[in-house]
């Protein structure tokens, strides 16, 4: 388990700021622990199926991607980014969003008349198991790259099989299109959106798996400030 995870993770902030309000409580500074438990309870509201769903939808509406190329474009080609896996049983797996980043694909593919997919090698062999997983429904041509682990390093893989004068449609999920997007346009690449659904909250405080939205959540605030940093986007 990578530091990035742990930290990414709204249980490991709801910890760390329950620990910090105990702290302050001993130490007799009543108004910081009472601030510090306000702290963690905006984290745990992440982990309910409404504030997560709010929040990735928050991550949207402030980063609004640019649409000009896109109008009258000529697109034959789609970049797919993988989504993630798990391991199950000693077996690794595509996870919710990879599947549902593929499935999305498959109908923007058939809409569009779609003649070429590329895909990020990605992770532990995601793109691999993204071509495996949709070559059953007869896409007509699939690139998948070597590997990498970052949306950054997914566009670097791809370098080999993008023209810089071509538009691509791009899908990922609603809440990375906004950085994958970017990176792709700092890259010299020009992409037009193409993500997955906005995802509407299902249940108000509790929702199996629901911790996940909010991780992803924090996943991609951590990651669209440190691609700021790091000068990517």
């Amino acid at each position: 388990m990578s530091l990035k995870f742990i930290i990414s993770h709204p249980a490991f902030w709801v910890i760390i700021f329950i620990s910090i309000s105990i702290l302050f409580k001993l130490m007799n500074k009543k108004y910081l622990a009472v601030f510090s438990i306000l702290l963690a309870s905006m984290f745990v509201g992440t982990m309910t199926p409404l504030g997560s769903a709010y929040l990735l939808r928050g991550i949207v509406y402030l980063n609004p991607v640019e649409l000009k190329i896109c109008k009258g474009a000529n697109i034959r080609s789609l970049i797919l980014l993988p989504g993630g896996v798990y391991s199950k049983n000693g077996s690794i797996k595509l996870n919710s969003w990879s599947k549902r980043r593929a499935d999305h694909a498959i109908k923007i593919i058939i809409k569009n008349s779609i003649k070429e997919l590329i895909i990020p090698g990605g992770d532990q062999y995601e793109g691999r198991m993204l071509k495996k997983y949709i070559d059953f429904n007869n896409v007509p041509s699939i690139l998948v790259g070597p590997g990498s682990r970052t949306t950054y390093e997914n566009f670097i893989e791809l370098e080999p099989y993008l023209n810089k004068q071509d538009v691509y449609l791009l899908t990922t999920s609603f809440w990375h299109y906004a950085r994958a997007a970017r990176v792709a346009k700092k890259l010299g690449y020009r992409v037009c959106p193409a993500p997955t659904k906005v995802i509407d909250p299902v249940g108000i405080l509790y929702g199996k798996d629901i911790h996940w939205q909010g991780k992803a959540a924090l996943h991609e605030i951590i990651a669209l400030f440190y691609y700021k940093f790091a000068n990517r986007i």
